[in-house]
């Protein structure tokens, strides 16, 4: 707290003492190589305001808020041979998102089978 004084008159001025935590669950996301869609559990303090991105074009995201709540997401099928990563961010929190390839590998090899 500080006084300033503009003009001749005192103003007194105050900080405002919120501290914002926030917690995301759960995590991390795993996805199933054919996709996945899902939620995410948003807990923080009244008046704590956040939004949701995604470092990745595979993986989409809708929320943001103040206060606690919820971020949907959307991971497209992983049509290549290896296995990939992503980040969702929230609020300052970092998912991470994993997933494997659809398809198995070119050099893989059964041995025994019939």
């Amino acid at each position: 707290m500080g006084t300033l004084t503009i003009a001749g008159q005192p103003y007194t001025v105050t900080e405002n003492s919120t501290t914002c935590s926030i917690a995301v669950s759960p995590m991390p996301v795993t996805a199933l190589p054919t996709g996945a869609t899902g939620t995410l559990t948003v807990t923080t303090t009244a008046g704590c305001s956040w939004t949701s991105s995604s470092n990745a074009p595979w993986v989409t995201v809708t929320g943001s808020g103040s206060g606690s709540g919820s971020v949907t997401y959307t991971i497209s099928a992983n049509t290549g041979t290896s296995s990939r990563s992503a980040a969702i961010t929230i609020g300052g929190v970092v998912v991470d998102v994993n997933q494997g390839p659809v398809t198995a590998p070119s050099n893989l090899r059964i041995i025994g089978g019939q």
